[in-house]
């Protein structure tokens, strides 16, 4: 069983410790628990590679024999949806499972975004019924199918998780295997027969999978208003309708899931092959329901007893050919409709900051592929559509892995069509693949040398890797085909910041927003490069100007930055807590938890609010970086906010990797400065601080950071920066499309 979940209590741990270690495995998070054992992320340290480790809460004969028959029961699996088991440890009185290690969310957790689109749900179903039907015919049964088992993989592809319960038909052990108290999440997916203590079998692997797609349908478990026993009652005694909400569906539907859910087994569709079949016969409906019917054939009027010409006859043979040319115009325009839906999302997609437009695009995208499952443009957009969910006020890793769901859809319809690289790409990128990012990018180009998002893309990439030359080169060519396009204006923008000129980067963001005045990215942007500038009074006249387009939690974000640097801490905090506010902003974006912890900080009584802020912050930057774990934005940032949390030593370790990396970064060095000086290291804080300003890094801003008073007064620091230093919270950087 392998999860991807965010720590929460165990990030002062050290990770390095022997109690952290298995053998030869070291352990690098926990990632789910049950009675019979828990299961971690681990490192192997023998083959240098990273598996999930099921260990056990009380090593002995009878928990090694369990797990040997559940490590049994996995081995014989060959279907590529199972989980592989690679090894038993047993030593020192330490007991583990070996598995691969696979990252992907389980359904449970992408069904809190709510109900998935019925074919998506639907070719879920179908993929677990193929595995199942392999393990069937092996004489396997699961015992424990629910969402909480069944993970979608970064390729878009279910895994199926926690085969412990797997057994030979006909084995009546005890019916739950160990889990003699389960909760309503399992429960709920368990046939009736097995509660009144039948062993598993094909036929309650088929009714917790009905189950389980049900719930996809619906978006909540079946019989959610009950709860332990009540909820056994309901089951076995089929007090309520398990696949109740459902009454919309096509009957086609409904009718497979009455087949499934049968109270009675001997009723019940348990046949996987056959299921696999039923549903690859109501994706073909869905995708015929969606041609215009022809128009009725009126019944002939009787006419008067007479003889015909022979003129009749020529045009009564010549009907049914008419008839049939009917049906070629009918599809074309079928196709005509799908195109202009299709470019009417990609409009509002284009045009994605205004309010809603967002959501209609990926409403139009996915009915566009309800109707049409291997529709390739679609789910490639639909796929980029996700990206800018999540990078937007979003920032929930559901939206990822739909993106890598779907490109990975648009990839196998057609990889010949640019905009499926381009997808893949952007959803190769959001988890921090960049060098597998790149090459999409590339390839789309060389497919069509004007796709949008691969310019996008690429440029985005290559000016975060530093490779400005490469990203310049992108961005000319860019300009040159898409001259009014204001996502590249941004983005060279970005790229003039990054490199400190700042002058430049004022002219591009002042073009944008005259290309787009009720952008607010602009406005953000161009109040950025004020502050760096030192024109806090410009700055917030922009801000001002943008907050008059519409609310923004990136606008408020800013704000706080300019009232923090003028040491309004109060003010500070009030415009942070909005900008991470549900509301107006985004709750799960770190960087504006980072400043609200930096506002809060300053203000004598706030510190406990302060250091939770902080918590929060490395709980959501965390796994950002272990999907990019060498970017050295993101482990610059982590040493900050781990010494503001007096964590010296795991800050020092992160900045030991930026240093290592020898970074150009202005911003990075100062970070680095500010965490050696935290953590009493002023010879290295202040020689930081000197390759920060050699870098380029503002005057003006070192002078407002409050964390550095004392150093600024070390006689040291005036020979060696000459009156140069930086701060800020986190000063804003430009938040267009090139930087995510």
């Amino acid at each position: 069983m392998t999860l991807e979940h965010t720590l929460t209590d165990e990030l002062g741990a050290d990770l390095t410790s022997d109690s952290r270690r298995v053998g030869h495995f070291r352990l690098l998070r926990r990632i789910g628990a049950g009675g019979f054992g828990t299961v971690h992320e681990a490192w192997d340290m023998r083959l240098n590679r990273a598996v999930a480790l099921k260990v056990l809460h009380r090593p002995g004969a009878e928990a090694l024999n369990r797990l040997l028959s559940e490590a049994r029961a996995c081995a014989g699996l060959d279907h590529r949806a199972f989980v592989h088991v690679l090894e038993v440890f047993d030593e020192d009185d330490q007991v583990a499972l070996v598995m691969e290690l696979v990252r992907g969310h389980t359904l449970g957790e992408l069904l809190q975004s709510g109900p998935m689109p019925v074919a998506r749900a639907l070719q879920l179903t179908q993929q677990v019924a193929r595995a199942m039907a392999s393990a069937h015919r092996l004489g396997r049964v699961h015992g424990d199918l629910k969402p909480a088992n069944l993970m979608v993989d970064h390729e878009g592809r279910v895994r199926i998780l926690d085969f412990g319960l797997a057994r030979e038909h006909g084995d009546h052990g005890s019916t739950l295997a160990g889990h003699s108290e389960p909760g309503a999440g399992t429960l709920a997916y368990m046939a009736p027969e097995l509660l009144l203590g039948a062993a598993p079998h094909a036929g309650s692997d088929a009714y917790a999978l009905g189950m389980v797609l049900g719930e996809l349908l619906a978006g909540r478990r079946p019989f959610a208003a009950f709860e332990g026993g009540l909820l056994a009652h309901a089951i076995v005694h089929g007090q309520q309708n398990a696949q109740e909400s459902l009454d919309t569906l096509p009957e086609g539907i409904r009718t497979l899931l009455d087949d499934l859910c049968r109270r009675e087994p001997q009723g019940r569709l348990s046949d996987m092959d056959t299921l696999t079949a039923r549903i690859d016969d109501l994706l073909g409906e869905r995708r015929r329901s969606t041609e215009p019917a022809l128009p009725p054939v009126l019944a002939p009027v009787t006419p008067p007893p007479r003889r015909f010409g022979r003129w009749f006859w020529i045009a009564l043979l010549l009907i049914p050919a008419s008839l049939l040319a009917i049906r070629w115009p009918i599809a074309a325009l079928s196709d005509h409709w799908q195109f202009q839906e299709l470019k009417a999302a990609e409009a509002l997609l284009v045009d994605f900051e205004q309010p809603g437009h967002l959501e209609r695009a990926i409403k139009s995208l996915e009915g566009l592929l309800e109707r049409r499952p291997n529709h390739a443009a679609a789910a490639a957009d639909l796929a980029i559509a996700y990206c800018l969910q999540y990078a937007g006020d979003a920032r929930d890793e559901a939206w990822l892995q739909r993106a890598s769901a779907s490109a990975r859809i648009a990839l196998d319809a057609d990889d010949q069509l640019a905009r499926s690289h381009s997808a893949f790409g952007w959803s190769e990128e959001f988890h921090g693949r960049r060098d597998i990012a790149v090459r999409s990018f590339e390839r789309a180009l060389g497919l069509d040398p004007g796709d949008r998002y691969a310019l996008i893309g690429l440029a985005r990439v290559q000016t975060r890797l530093g490779a400005y030359a490469k990203a310049r080169a992108v961005l000319d060519e860019a300009m040159r085909m898409h001259p009014q396009d204001r996502v590249f204006v941004d983005a060279l923008g970005t790229w003039f910041f990054r490199q400190a000129q700042y002058a430049d980067a004022e002219r591009m963001f002042r073009q944008s927003i005259a290309l787009s005045p009720d952008s607010v990215a602009g406005y953000a942007n161009l109040n950025a490069v004020l502050l760096r500038q030192g024109r806090n009074e410009d700055a917030l006249a922009v801000l001002q100007q943008g907050l008059r387009v519409r609310p923004d939690g990136q606008l408020y974000s800013n704000l706080g930055t300019v009232l923090y640097m003028l040491g309004r801490y109060s003010d500070a905090a009030q415009a942070f807590e909005r900008s991470v506010s549900p509301t107006h902003g985004s709750p799960n974006d770190y960087l504006r938890w980072a400043n609200l912890a930096d506002a809060l900080r300053q203000i004598p009584g706030r510190k406990d609010d302060s250091l939770r802020a902080y918590t929060t912050t490395i709980t959501l930057l965390t796994p950002i970086l272990e999907r990019t774990p060498d970017d050295v934005t993101l482990l610059s940032r982590a040493a900050l906010y781990r010494a503001k949390l007096d964590q010296c030593p795991r800050a020092m370790s992160a900045a030991a990797q930026v240093r290592n990396s020898a970074s150009e970064q202005a911003d990075v060095w100062f970070r680095l400065a500010q965490a050696n000086e935290l953590c009493s290291h002023r010879e290295i804080a202040i020689a930081d601080l000197a390759q920060a300003r050699r870098a380029g890094y503002p005057l003006n801003l070192i002078q407002s950071e409050p964390d550095l008073i004392a150093l600024r007064r070390d006689p040291m620091f005036q020979r060696q920066v000459l009156g140069q230093i930086s701060g800020q919270p986190n000063s804003p950087v430009p938040s267009g499309a090139i930087d995510g």
